[in-house]
């Protein structure tokens, strides 16, 4: 039975186990329970346009760290089905990051493609995506693959909890543009095109074309959807956390 931790235990600590699968949760000192929220692998998700930086990225970020999953990896634009590698990054060692078909592909609709891509996690992981990086060149003024309606709704069904927070969005070419004109055309994006999705909890992240970025942004997504899978809400009640969620209804 879910068991409730009092209001009053402000404390929590959280730390890795050694195996790097796992963590300890300690509240007030006292070892509380283990979350083996590693043991299952963590899969973010990359969809955009083609040529708006998706096999690039995933290159980057698995850089001299891939392990071949069986289901393919390949670089470059001309992706045209699910693509899948595995890495480690710093604290986590089973990462495992999707390339889909580019969202302007004129013989797949993007419902269709959103379709896929949950039927082949599903049948291939047993579970939705961890995160879904969504892509967009700087340098192009066409936004034709951001979701609208039924669109949004189908890729926040995409996530583990549906919530439009585990969905990044991502900027790149930004060596390609003048930073003046590349900051004028984010505004625009934040703005208009993706308002509502900021609105509701998505985040804007701009990748300078490094591994460095790369992995810097894997490691922030990843550890935002640790805090999630280990919190809830602001103000259901239970344990305060550092980032101000709340622990409750938790099993031993």
């Amino acid at each position: 039975m879910p068991i409730r931790i009092p209001r009053m235990l402000s404390k929590v600590k959280v730390r890795e186990l050694e195996s790097k699968d796992s963590i300890i949760v300690y509240v007030n000192g006292v070892r509380y329970l283990t979350l083996t929220y590693f043991l299952a692998p963590l899969i973010p998700r990359v969809i955009g346009p083609t040529g708006s930086g998706k096999s690039a990225f995933i290159a980057k970020a698995t850089e001299n760290h891939r392990e071949d999953t069986g289901q393919g990896f390949c670089a470059g634009s001309h992706t045209k089905d699910i693509q899948a590698t595995k890495f480690a990054i710093s604290n986590y060692s089973n990462v495992i990051l999707v390339d889909t078909p580019g969202f302007d592909v004129t013989t797949i609709s993007q419902l269709v493609i959103l379709t896929m891509v949950s039927n082949w996690l599903r049948k291939t992981y047993g579970r939705k995506a961890t995160a879904i990086l969504c892509f967009h060149s700087i340098t192009d003024n066409r936004v034709q693959w951001i979701p609208h309606n039924d669109r949004l709704a189908v890729l926040q069904g995409l996530c583990e909890d549906g919530a439009a927070s585990k969905i990044s969005l991502v900027t790149t070419m930004w060596d390609e543009v003048d930073k003046e004109v590349g900051n004028e055309t984010l505004g625009e994006l934040q703005d208009d095109f993706w308002k509502v999705m900021i609105s509701q909890g998505s985040r804007v992240f701009q990748h300078s074309n490094t591994s460095e970025s790369a992995r810097k942004l894997i490691q922030e997504v990843i550890g935002n959807g640790l805090m999630m899978a280990i919190g809830s809400e602001k103000g259901t009640g239970g344990l305060a956390t550092l980032d101000g969620t709340h622990l409750h209804d938790i099993e031993r």
